[in-house]
C-alpha cells in the first residue's frame, strides 16, 4: 500500500433536461506515513465530453491546466507533504451538453519523492458518477 492514498469523489451540482451538465471533483491527498514527502504532482484527467471551469477552483489553484487532445489534464504541484498532512483539491467541471445514465471519471495520478530521492506512484479510485 502507497504511503500516500489519493481518494477521488464527485458531486454532481447542476442538472438541466434530466441530465448532469456540471460536477465538483474533490481529491483528497493524505500522507498516512511517519515520513515527510517533496515535489508532489497530482494529475488528474477530465473526458472530453466536459471541461474545467477556470474561474471557480479550491483552496489550491492547478498549477496547469492543458489539452492533451484526449481530454484536459488538471495538474498540481506541492512542494511538500509532511507526514499525517491532509490537503484537499477541488475544481468543477462543466459538461458541453446534458450527460444523461452513469459515466466514470478516470483515476486521478500522484508523483511524489521521500527526501532521499525514491519515487513513488499512486492512484485514485475512479469515480462513477450517476444522476
Amino acid at each position: 500500500q502507497s504511503p500516500v492514498q489519493l481518494i477521488k469523489e464527485a458531486s454532481a451540482l447542476t442538472y438541466r433536461e434530466g441530465g448532469i451538465v456540471e460536477l465538483k471533483v474533490i481529491l483528497r491527498l493524505k500522507n498516512a506515513s511517519k515520513q515527510p514527502f517533496t515535489r508532489i504532482t497530482i494529475s488528474d484527467r477530465v473526458p472530453m465530453i466536459a471541461e474545467v471551469e477556470h474561474d471557480v477552483m479550491g483552496t489550491l489553484k492547478p498549477s496547469t491546466v492543458f489539452n492533451d487532445g484526449r481530454g484536459s489534464v488538471v495538474k498540481w504541484e506541492i512542494e511538500s507533504l509532511d507526514k499525517h498532512e491532509e490537503r484537499v483539491l477541488a475544481y468543477k467541471v462543466r459538461s458541453k451538453l446534458a450527460i444523461l445514465g452513469a459515466f466514470t471519471l478516470p483515476p486521478a495520478t500522484a508523483r511524489f519523492f521521500t527526501e532521499k530521492g525514491t519515487k513513488f506512484l499512486t492512484h485514485s479510485n475512479t469515480v462513477k458518477v450517476v444522476p
